[in-house]
């Protein structure tokens, strides 16, 4: 006697999909403008991390979630969680003071290497100087037909590299989730706070769990001061927060004692970096710790030999953006690994070592389409 299995497919909320991508678009967007200078970083709804690339929308979202299903009474499945952190995840890229620099970075070509833009960035990427210096300006009325080129570029642009990405992970997802148990920091943090959310009806603080809402308490004891000591003037500023980078990091001044350690730039003081840092596997720490100690060693031996001439001058991010610079400037040029082909170099070698595993993929993905 057999038993007929039914395959049961999960609908897309196509509702809540497109509501609330609209929704963070707008209101993201919108609030990142009206925050004061001093918490422009800090306090949108993009990436609040400026190395680690945390971003807080999803994890705003899914407290929410939290909060609301406790209020109404009305449990929330995994998938719908599932849906609103990947929709947070995305948009907050988007509306993040590091909006994707590459749009930026051709509109404001126009005005700070006028031949290089010429040559090298045409119009459909980028409208002209005379269009572009509206954005500071202003300008009574959208020159539409000049921008749509540009936009619609942008928008296929990222839609492309969005397929692209769903597809290599998609692919490799039974690899690197099921075999390799690749960690993803970001993930497994929502992660823990999605599987609180449904289950039995218990009180919020039951759900959540104590480790949780101490976090909380810790994050507004940290919190409070910085956004007082932002906003208002004469509030003391306790940790220090007006001598910080926009996100909360250290960075070296020319006129710092350690000024002359030529690898020295900055380091991150968020206590957000610290609690991520827990999550990623110690063999990782330890490699990144490592390889940076080498890095600021190499630089001071470079320096005392006579390279880098004036980059104890230079601050912060300078210090690799700038020149003198240890990334892209001799004898070392760390950063050519990586701009000349390194990335892609890593990516083809892992395709290549990955060959078997792609193969039997993609055999059993052909098979199972042909039945």
């Amino acid at each position: 006697m057999s038993q007929a299995s039914e395959k049961v497919t999960e609908k897309v909320p196509w509702l809540l999909v497109v509501a609330l991508s609209v929704f963070l678009g707008a209101f993201g967007t919108a609030w990142l403008e009206f925050l004061p200078q001093g918490l422009f970083s800090y306090y949108n709804l993009g990436s609040i991390l400026c190395v680690m690339n945390l971003t807080s929308a999803p994890f705003i979202v899914l407290i929410f979630a939290a909060v609301f299903s406790k209020l109404s009474g009305k449990t929330i499945s995994m998938a719908t969680l599932t849906y609103l952190f990947v929709i947070a995840y995305t948009c907050s890229w988007y509306v993040s003071t590091y909006t994707p620099f590459e749009f930026s970075d051709v509109v404001a070509s126009r005005h700070m290497n006028e031949d290089w833009s010429a040559a090298y960035v045409p119009s459909f990427m980028a409208p002209p100087k005379e269009i572009t210096s509206h954005l500071v300006t202003g300008h009574p009325t959208i020159p539409w037909g000049d921008w749509l080129p540009a936009i619609m570029y942008h928008w296929i642009l990222f839609i492309i590299l969005g397929f692209f990405f769903i597809a290599v992970t998609t692919l490799f997802r039974r690899q690197w989730v099921d075999v390799e148990r690749v960690p993803f920091p970001h993930a497994l943090i929502a992660y823990e706070l999605m599987r609180r959310i449904p289950g039995e009806k218990k009180s919020l603080a039951e759900k959540l769990g104590k480790p949780f809402l101490l976090g909380i308490v810790l994050g507004l004891v940290y919190q409070i001061p910085v956004f007082m000591t932002s906003v208002f003037p004469w509030f003391p500023d306790i940790y220090g927060w007006k001598t910080l980078c926009a996100s909360g990091q250290w960075y070296i001044t020319g006129a710092h004692p350690l000024a002359g350690i030529a690898g020295l730039s900055a380091f991150q003081e968020h206590p957000a970096a610290v609690a991520m840092a827990y999550v990623v596997p110690l063999s990782i720490s330890f490699n990144g710790w490592f390889w940076h100690l080498v890095y600021i060693i190499l630089m001071q031996i470079a320096y005392v030999m006579g390279y880098y001439t004036g980059i104890e001058g230079e601050g912060g991010c300078g210090r690799a953006w700038c020149s003198p610079s240890g990334l892209r400037e001799p004898p070392f040029k760390f950063q050519a690994i990586s701009s000349g082909g390194g990335l892609i170099g890593l990516a083809v070698i892992s395709l290549i070592l990955s060959r078997r595993y792609i193969g039997e993929t993609l055999r059993a993905a052909f098979q199972r389409r042909s039945r």
